[in-house]
């Protein structure tokens, strides 16, 4: 017995320094397959039997352990800086009341304003001009319902109490260009042009390239006799705009007016290039060329426009005189005639008996 004990003490002793021997090839193969991911149990090394297994010691798990990886600063600092970013993105909604409804007199507000404008939109002033005062009611300081007030007043043909409520949007702000606009325009049915031309001014100063303000601009010189000015505002206006079919109207009725028809047709062609169907641009021009002794281009104008207007009275009566100034006395008595019986009332006076 004593000796089978001693044989079994040998054979644990040699198992052990098998064992032993071992572990250091163990690591080495566990330290690589750490690092490359791969968790698998090591091949070939033998396993030592359960009952024999010794406790894994701490400096054990050290040497067995890969490296620790570096703690990921950068991508941490920037997740916290995010957040902090939407944080105050937040707190800044909140203060400035975005974050929560409308008030009830902001609500109050936009349902009259947007009436008013409605209403505006219906060509209906008048019914907006209740809209509007309640939202200038609610909102004192609000421009753009006092200019919606007194452009309603002054569509409403009220122009002074229209003026009241521009010149107070324009001491909260002495630099919009559709207030000044319209306060001319106000002025302007007050037949007062030098104020209005101030007005104007003021929106060129604003804005130099505003073709309506050189338009009304050249409007108000036209009423003061400023032909010159006049002149000069009309041809920026066009520059600024080409299409702009009324600025090249009045400025051929300008040059009408002062003797320079050739001009005046000039401007006038350029506008039938425009829209060929402005009849009453090729009336003027038609009547143009008849001063000039031009009658069959005149006549040759005034039967464009005619098939365009048969019916107009005006037409045959400017056609009739072009055939009496070229002296064919019968044609010009046919078109007088026409002119005549389309003249408003023309039909009920035949219709009506003799007395």
């Amino acid at each position: 017995m004593a000796h089978k004990s001693k044989k079994s003490k040998k054979k644990r002793s040699k198992k052990k320094s098998v064992l032993r021997q071992s572990l250091p090839e163990m690591e080495i193969i566990q330290s690589e397959r750490e690092e490359s991911g791969v968790l698998a149990p090591p091949e070939n090394v033998p396993e030592p039997p359960a009952a024999e297994k010794r406790p894994i010691k701490k400096n054990d798990i050290r040497r067995v352990t890969s490296k620790r990886r570096a703690f990921p600063v950068i991508p941490v600092v920037l997740a916290g800086a995010t957040v902090i970013a939407v944080v105050a993105f937040v707190w800044w909604l909140y203060r400035a009341g975005l974050l929560t409804g409308p008030s009830d007199t902001e609500r109050e507000f936009r349902t009259n304003f947007s009436m008013g404008a409605l209403h505006m939109q219906q060509s209906n002033p008048k019914g907006a001009i209740r809209y509007f005062e309640k939202a200038v009611e609610l909102k004192p300081d609000d421009t753009a319902s006092l200019e919606q007030l007194g452009l309603a007043n002054g569509m409403s043909g009220d122009p002074a109490t229209a003026i009241t409520y521009y010149k107070k949007a324009l001491a909260i702000n002495p630099d919009l260009t559709s207030v000044h606009q319209n306060y001319g325009f106000a002025l302007a049915l007050m037949k007062k042009p030098e104020e209005a031309i101030a007005e104007y001014r003021e929106v060129l100063r604003i804005n130099p390239d505003h073709a309506q303000a050189h338009k009304c601009l050249a409007d108000m010189f036209v009423q003061l006799n400023r032909v010159d000015d006049a002149v000069i505002h009309y041809k920026d206006a066009i520059r600024i705009n080409p299409g702009f079919i009324e600025a090249r109207r009045n400025l051929g009725m300008v040059y009408g007016q002062a003797g320079r028809t050739d001009e005046a047709i000039a401007e006038f062609r350029e506008i039938l290039k425009i829209n060929p169907g402005e009849v009453s641009i090729i009336n003027n021009m038609g009547a143009y060329l008849v001063t000039q002794g031009k009658y069959d281009e005149a006549i040759e104008t005034y039967e464009r426009a005619l098939t365009l207007q048969p019916n107009n009275p005006v037409l045959h009566q400017n056609i009739g005189a072009a055939y009496e100034g070229k002296g064919d006395l019968k044609k010009a008595e046919e078109y007088y005639t026409n002119a005549q019986r389309l003249q408003p009332g023309a039909a009920e006076a035949e219709q009506t008996p003799e007395e």
